[in-house]
């Protein structure tokens, strides 16, 4: 588990220091974890599949697809990292271009009936 822990930190591109903040455990606690010296609880081996957006078979090494029910191109899993890295402000960006392209797509099936 030590090293897929690893794994899914270092590929969302997080610090030891930040991935424990949004468990809620220190980081010293997170360290051994990582280490292999000390197991997470359920509770927290969930909070921690989701804060990695990875399964909690991944984590266990029951499965070695990360995200099972999500499937992603490389070029797609890309682009997903790189939000992840992205400042409030970055994110926020993305989030309104998002918005309007997913109007637009909604526009160009209803025939450009729907109103903006």
């Amino acid at each position: 588990m030590r090293l897929r822990l690893k794994e899914a930190r270092l590929r969302s591109s997080l610090k030891q220091n930040e991935l424990a903040d949004l468990i809620h455990v220190s980081r010293q606690a997170y360290s051994l974890y990582e280490r292999g010296k000390r197991r997470p609880s359920w509770e927290t081996m969930i909070a921690l599949a989701k804060a990695l957006n990875v399964s909690t078979d991944f984590l266990l090494g029951l499965s070695e697809d990360p995200n099972p029910s999500l499937k992603l191109d490389p070029r797609e899993q890309e682009i997903v990292r790189t939000y992840h890295r992205l400042d409030e402000r970055g994110k926020g960006m993305i989030d309104i271009t998002l918005q309007e392209q997913s109007r637009y797509i909604v526009s160009a099936e209803d025939g450009g009936n729907q109103s903006a």
